[in-house]
């Protein structure tokens, strides 16, 4: 997110171009990635986001036995956890899902000013602003373009607090809607940054 506003900043005086209409069919096909990514993101905020409410309004109901809200049936499953972990990690998770949507959004809204945008003079084609945190976004994409694909078969046993809150059916199917549509988002992501390296800084 930090390198994606230093890259807004440092080719916000490079001059506007024309695009392209296949330029324009790839921002569309970036675009449904980053729906699957903020909405997968969002269906991870809200539980996490209940749980610590909960959390917090009913704590001392917790150890009541005749009172058992929705988070203590994890304590039932092969793995229990106490209450003070499970908000932990739902709060890790809230501010995860925060991050990952507002890097998403700022990085879709830099790909797509960065693609109509080209240098002013020569001087700004020889210096190239914004050239080395275009880089870093690449390997940054790449990278997790990579994490996601490897971990795609693990995503329906891991985050034991949304797979219990959305059931043990639901939560597969979640997954293996949203997380293609992420590491597209992620692999689209890094070939349009490689096109902007390449063409960003093109005389024309």
């Amino acid at each position: 997110m930090l390198a994606c506003s230093v890259a807004l900043i440092q080719t916000y005086s490079m001059k506007f171009r024309r695009i392209k209409a296949e330029e324009s069919f790839e921002y569309n096909l970036l675009g449904v990635g980053l729906i699957g990514c903020l909405t997968y993101h969002m269906l991870l905020f809200v539980p996490s986001l209940e749980t610590v409410v909960h959390s917090m309004i009913y704590s001392s109901v917790f150890e009541k036995p005749d009172l058992v809200p929705r988070e203590q049936a994890i304590r039932d499953t092969a793995n229990p956890v106490s209450i003070e972990e499970l908000r932990g990690t739902a709060m890790l998770y809230l501010v995860k899902c925060t991050l990952e949507v507002c890097q998403a959004l700022l990085q879709f809204f830099f790909i797509v000013e960065a693609s109509r945008r080209g240098p002013c003079c020569r001087n700004q084609a020889r210096i190239k602003p914004g050239r080395s945190a275009i880089v870093f976004l690449l390997i940054n994409n790449l990278a997790l373009w990579l994490m996601n694909t490897f971990e795609f078969r693990e995503s329906e046993n891991q985050l034991l607090l949304h797979r219990q809150y959305y059931g043990i059916r639901t939560w597969p199917v979640i997954t293996c809607c949203f997380i293609p549509l992420i590491i597209f988002f992620r692999f689209h992501s890094t070939v349009c940054f490689a096109q902007i390296w390449s063409k960003l800084y093109e005389l024309h």
